[in-house]
Protein backbone atom coordinates (compact mmCIF):
# COMPACT_ATOMS: atom_id res chain seq x y z
CA UNK A 1 0.00 0.00 0.00
CA UNK A 2 2.98 2.31 0.61
CA UNK A 3 4.67 1.61 -2.68
CA UNK A 4 7.58 0.29 -0.30
CA UNK A 5 9.78 -3.51 -0.21
CA UNK A 6 10.65 -4.66 2.74
CA UNK A 7 14.24 -5.99 2.76
CA UNK A 8 13.71 -10.29 3.46
CA UNK A 9 17.76 -10.12 4.53
CA UNK A 10 16.87 -8.10 7.61
CA UNK A 11 12.97 -8.95 8.33
CA UNK A 12 12.19 -11.68 10.61
CA UNK A 13 8.82 -12.86 11.61
CA UNK A 14 7.68 -14.77 14.84
CA UNK A 15 4.95 -17.26 15.12
CA UNK A 16 2.77 -17.83 18.63
CA UNK A 17 0.05 -20.44 18.54
CA UNK A 18 0.18 -20.77 14.56
CA UNK A 19 -0.09 -24.01 13.02
CA UNK A 20 2.90 -25.26 10.98
CA UNK A 21 1.49 -25.39 7.72
CA UNK A 22 0.39 -21.50 8.45
CA UNK A 23 4.30 -20.65 9.28
CA UNK A 24 5.84 -22.74 6.30
CA UNK A 25 3.31 -20.49 3.60
CA UNK A 26 3.93 -17.46 5.25
CA UNK A 27 7.53 -18.05 5.29
CA UNK A 28 7.74 -19.29 2.29
CA UNK A 29 5.52 -16.60 0.78
CA UNK A 30 6.87 -13.49 2.38
CA UNK A 31 10.88 -14.49 2.03
CA UNK A 32 11.41 -13.63 5.86
CA UNK A 33 13.31 -15.93 7.68
CA UNK A 34 12.14 -17.45 11.53
CA UNK A 35 12.97 -15.53 14.35
CA UNK A 36 14.04 -17.35 17.31
CA UNK A 37 12.97 -15.54 20.77
CA UNK A 38 14.47 -13.79 22.66
CA UNK A 39 15.20 -10.44 20.24
CA UNK A 40 17.75 -8.59 20.65
CA UNK A 41 16.32 -4.93 20.30
CA UNK A 42 19.65 -1.80 21.17
CA UNK A 43 21.91 -4.15 22.56
CA UNK A 44 19.14 -6.08 24.88
CA UNK A 45 17.24 -9.09 24.98
CA UNK A 46 13.42 -8.33 25.00
CA UNK A 47 12.29 -11.05 27.12
CA UNK A 48 9.15 -11.23 29.76
CA UNK A 49 10.60 -13.33 32.51
CA UNK A 50 13.01 -13.42 34.52
CA UNK A 51 16.65 -12.72 32.63
CA UNK A 52 18.71 -16.30 32.84
CA UNK A 53 22.86 -16.46 32.85
CA UNK A 54 22.49 -16.93 29.24
CA UNK A 55 20.48 -13.72 28.66
CA UNK A 56 22.94 -11.86 30.17
CA UNK A 57 26.14 -13.44 28.50
CA UNK A 58 26.07 -10.44 25.92
CA UNK A 59 26.68 -7.88 28.98
CA UNK A 60 29.55 -10.25 30.94
CA UNK A 61 31.58 -10.84 27.72
CA UNK A 62 31.02 -6.93 26.96
CA UNK A 63 32.22 -6.19 30.41
CA UNK A 64 35.28 -8.69 30.18
CA UNK A 65 36.58 -8.15 26.48
CA UNK A 66 36.92 -4.11 27.78
CA UNK A 67 38.85 -5.28 30.85
CA UNK A 68 40.89 -7.42 29.11
CA UNK A 69 41.79 -4.48 26.01
CA UNK A 70 42.51 -2.41 29.12
CA UNK A 71 44.75 -5.24 31.14
CA UNK A 72 47.25 -5.27 27.82
CA UNK A 73 48.23 -1.98 28.83
CA UNK A 74 49.94 -0.30 32.10
CA UNK A 75 47.04 1.53 33.71
CA UNK A 76 47.64 2.54 37.25
CA UNK A 77 45.05 1.63 39.82
CA UNK A 78 43.64 5.23 40.38
CA UNK A 79 43.16 5.03 36.24
CA UNK A 80 41.44 1.36 36.30
CA UNK A 81 38.82 2.69 38.95
CA UNK A 82 38.22 5.74 36.63
CA UNK A 83 38.08 3.20 33.64
CA UNK A 84 35.46 1.44 35.73
CA UNK A 85 33.31 4.61 36.74
CA UNK A 86 32.85 5.94 33.61
CA UNK A 87 32.87 2.48 31.44
CA UNK A 88 32.04 -0.08 33.42
CA UNK A 89 29.70 1.68 35.17
CA UNK A 90 27.50 3.10 31.67
CA UNK A 91 27.53 -0.99 29.69
CA UNK A 92 25.68 -2.27 33.41
CA UNK A 93 23.35 1.64 33.51
CA UNK A 94 22.24 0.57 29.96
CA UNK A 95 21.02 -2.50 30.90
CA UNK A 96 19.48 -1.69 34.53
CA UNK A 97 17.91 1.10 33.11
CA UNK A 98 15.33 -1.16 30.91
CA UNK A 99 15.70 -4.76 32.59
CA UNK A 100 16.07 -5.85 36.20
CA UNK A 101 19.32 -7.76 36.55
CA UNK A 102 19.18 -10.82 38.96
CA UNK A 103 21.38 -10.74 42.09
CA UNK A 104 23.32 -13.71 40.71
CA UNK A 105 24.43 -11.46 37.69
CA UNK A 106 24.94 -8.28 39.33
CA UNK A 107 27.08 -10.04 42.18
CA UNK A 108 29.55 -11.90 39.52
CA UNK A 109 29.67 -7.92 37.64
CA UNK A 110 31.39 -6.43 40.61
CA UNK A 111 32.92 -10.02 41.33
CA UNK A 112 34.92 -8.93 37.98
CA UNK A 113 35.14 -5.26 38.46
CA UNK A 114 37.23 -5.98 42.04
CA UNK A 115 39.39 -8.21 40.24
CA UNK A 116 40.32 -5.62 37.63
CA UNK A 117 40.65 -3.26 40.51
CA UNK A 118 43.23 -5.01 42.49
CA UNK A 119 44.85 -6.77 39.71
CA UNK A 120 44.14 -5.31 36.56
CA UNK A 121 43.34 -8.60 34.43
CA UNK A 122 41.17 -11.62 34.73
CA UNK A 123 43.61 -14.12 34.67
CA UNK A 124 44.81 -15.86 37.70
CA UNK A 125 43.74 -15.84 41.58
CA UNK A 126 43.45 -12.16 43.16
CA UNK A 127 44.52 -10.74 46.66
CA UNK A 128 41.50 -8.47 47.42
CA UNK A 129 43.25 -5.45 49.86
CA UNK A 130 39.99 -4.16 50.63
CA UNK A 131 36.12 -5.23 50.55
CA UNK A 132 34.01 -4.16 47.26
CA UNK A 133 31.29 -2.69 50.35
CA UNK A 134 33.86 -0.55 51.71
CA UNK A 135 35.18 0.44 48.20
CA UNK A 136 31.42 1.57 48.03
CA UNK A 137 31.02 4.13 50.35
CA UNK A 138 31.87 7.96 49.76
CA UNK A 139 35.17 9.28 49.42
CA UNK A 140 34.50 10.96 52.59
CA UNK A 141 34.19 7.97 54.34
CA UNK A 142 37.30 6.24 53.10
CA UNK A 143 35.98 4.74 50.26
CA UNK A 144 36.34 4.83 46.47
CA UNK A 145 32.74 6.24 45.17
CA UNK A 146 31.71 3.26 43.66
CA UNK A 147 28.15 2.41 43.27
CA UNK A 148 26.50 -0.56 45.15
CA UNK A 149 24.99 -2.61 41.95
CA UNK A 150 22.41 -4.46 44.50
CA UNK A 151 21.33 -0.73 45.79
CA UNK A 152 21.01 0.25 41.95
CA UNK A 153 19.01 -2.04 41.12
CA UNK A 154 16.40 -0.88 44.27
CA UNK A 155 17.01 2.56 42.63
CA UNK A 156 15.83 1.32 39.47
CA UNK A 157 12.32 -0.01 40.83
CA UNK A 158 11.68 2.88 42.96
CA UNK A 159 12.15 5.09 39.65
CA UNK A 160 9.84 3.02 37.55
CA UNK A 161 7.59 3.40 40.17
CA UNK A 162 7.81 7.04 40.32
CA UNK A 163 6.90 6.83 36.88
CA UNK A 164 4.02 5.41 37.49
CA UNK A 165 2.19 6.94 39.52
CA UNK A 166 3.32 10.32 38.02
CA UNK A 167 1.98 9.51 34.82
CA UNK A 168 2.97 12.33 33.05
CA UNK A 169 5.13 10.32 30.65
CA UNK A 170 3.78 8.97 27.36
CA UNK A 171 5.64 6.05 26.56
CA UNK A 172 3.63 2.98 25.08
CA UNK A 173 4.99 0.83 28.36
CA UNK A 174 3.15 3.48 30.83
CA UNK A 175 0.05 3.75 28.56
CA UNK A 176 0.12 -0.54 28.68
CA UNK A 177 0.48 0.18 32.54
CA UNK A 178 -2.63 2.39 32.84
CA UNK A 179 -5.20 0.52 30.11
CA UNK A 180 -4.19 -3.13 30.76
CA UNK A 181 -2.62 -3.19 34.81
CA UNK A 182 -4.51 -0.45 36.62
CA UNK A 183 -7.64 -0.92 34.56
CA UNK A 184 -10.64 -0.12 37.51
CA UNK A 185 -7.21 -0.78 40.03
CA UNK A 186 -5.08 1.36 42.14
CA UNK A 187 -1.36 0.86 42.28
CA UNK A 188 -0.86 1.08 45.67
CA UNK A 189 -3.75 -1.01 46.52
CA UNK A 190 -4.18 -3.53 44.33
CA UNK A 191 -3.02 -7.59 44.49
CA UNK A 192 -0.19 -8.77 43.01
CA UNK A 193 -2.10 -10.91 39.71
CA UNK A 194 -1.59 -14.17 39.23
CA UNK A 195 -0.71 -13.94 35.16
CA UNK A 196 2.32 -11.60 35.71
CA UNK A 197 5.80 -10.93 34.39
CA UNK A 198 8.53 -11.14 36.10
CA UNK A 199 9.39 -7.64 36.50
CA UNK A 200 5.75 -6.24 36.85
CA UNK A 201 6.08 -8.65 40.09
CA UNK A 202 9.07 -7.23 41.07
CA UNK A 203 8.03 -3.54 40.78
CA UNK A 204 4.47 -4.29 42.81
CA UNK A 205 6.78 -6.16 45.69
CA UNK A 206 8.61 -2.80 45.99
CA UNK A 207 6.08 -0.78 46.75
CA UNK A 208 6.07 -1.42 50.58
CA UNK A 209 9.68 0.67 50.22
CA UNK A 210 8.93 3.05 48.08
CA UNK A 211 6.03 4.06 50.66
CA UNK A 212 8.32 5.83 53.03
CA UNK A 213 10.09 7.83 50.41
CA UNK A 214 6.79 9.20 48.63
CA UNK A 215 4.90 12.41 49.69
CA UNK A 216 1.24 13.72 48.40
CA UNK A 217 0.59 17.18 48.85
CA UNK A 218 -2.87 17.55 48.82
CA UNK A 219 -3.84 21.01 47.70
CA UNK A 220 -6.00 23.16 45.41
CA UNK A 221 -6.70 21.04 41.93
CA UNK A 222 -5.00 18.00 43.67
CA UNK A 223 -5.69 14.68 41.38
CA UNK A 224 -5.56 11.26 43.74
CA UNK A 225 -7.98 8.75 44.74
CA UNK A 226 -9.15 9.40 48.23
CA UNK A 227 -8.94 5.81 50.00
CA UNK A 228 -6.35 3.76 47.68
CA UNK A 229 -3.19 6.75 47.75
CA UNK A 230 -1.13 7.27 50.51
CA UNK A 231 -2.26 11.19 51.12
CA UNK A 232 -2.42 10.78 54.50
CA UNK A 233 0.49 9.89 56.57
CA UNK A 234 2.18 8.06 53.75
CA UNK A 235 -0.75 5.10 53.97
CA UNK A 236 -4.13 4.24 51.76
CA UNK A 237 -7.05 4.77 54.25
CA UNK A 238 -7.82 1.59 52.76
CA UNK A 239 -5.04 -0.55 54.43
CA UNK A 240 -5.20 1.58 57.95
CA UNK A 241 -9.21 1.01 58.36
CA UNK A 242 -10.32 -1.50 55.42
CA UNK A 243 -12.66 -1.92 53.00
CA UNK A 244 -15.33 -2.03 55.37
CA UNK A 245 -14.92 1.60 56.57
CA UNK A 246 -15.26 2.63 52.66
CA UNK A 247 -18.99 0.78 52.66
CA UNK A 248 -20.24 2.73 55.97
CA UNK A 249 -18.73 5.83 54.08
CA UNK A 250 -20.62 5.73 51.04
CA UNK A 251 -23.79 4.26 53.32
CA UNK A 252 -23.83 7.32 55.43
CA UNK A 253 -23.02 9.85 52.13
CA UNK A 254 -25.94 8.09 50.45
CA UNK A 255 -27.92 8.79 53.53
CA UNK A 256 -26.91 12.59 53.86
CA UNK A 257 -28.13 13.07 50.23
CA UNK A 258 -31.57 11.43 50.48
CA UNK A 259 -33.91 14.36 50.83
Amino acid sequence: MSGLIPNASKSVVFFGNVPSATQDFSIATSGFNRGVLPVIYLGLPLVSGKLSLRDCQPLLLKISSKMETWGNKYISQAGRAQLIRSVIYGLQGHWSDCLFLPKNILKKIQSIMAKFLWKGTQQGPCFYKVAWKHCCLKKTEGGLGFKELLGWNQCVLQWQIWRIIRQEEHSLWLIWISKYLLRRRAFWTMQVPDKCSWGLRKILNARASVLQRVTYRVGRNSCFLLWHDPWCLRSPLLNRYGARAIRLWNLRTWRLLVP
